[in-house]
């Protein structure tokens, strides 16, 4: 087993700890968008999606092309399976849990093992 700082969840800055009720008093309107997970980067001073994205690539360019099992939080699951899969931002945070990587890959998959 490995631990690697860059697939740490995304810091919400000032926000983090917060409860969703909380984040809303702060910043009516933050979950108002189209899509559930537009708040992710929209914290004032949290993470943006350019460097979250970036840390969470580094990572997967040295990870190498065997299996892997990867266990870390939601939103950086969401935003590796979107970046392995080729899907292009804003769309990441909406991959589908088994999705065909890209041309450069395409016999690859991503699977998501259920855990009771």
């Amino acid at each position: 087993m490995r631990l690697d700082d860059r697939l740490r969840e995304l810091s919400f800055g000032s926000r983090d700890g917060l409860r969703r009720s909380e984040i809303a008093a702060l910043q009516p309107g933050t979950f108002d968008g189209e899509s559930s997970h537009e708040w992710y980067f929209a914290t004032p001073d949290g993470e943006t999606y350019e460097v979250f994205a970036g840390r969470v690539a580094a990572w997967l360019a040295e990870a190498g092309d065997g299996p892997l099992i990867v266990v870390t939080h939601g939103v950086v699951t969401r935003v590796l399976r979107g970046l392995y899969a080729a899907c292009r931002a804003p769309s990441l945070c909406g991959c589908r849990s088994r999705r065909t990587a890209s041309s450069a890959s395409p016999t690859a998959t991503i699977d998501e093992i259920a855990v009771p």
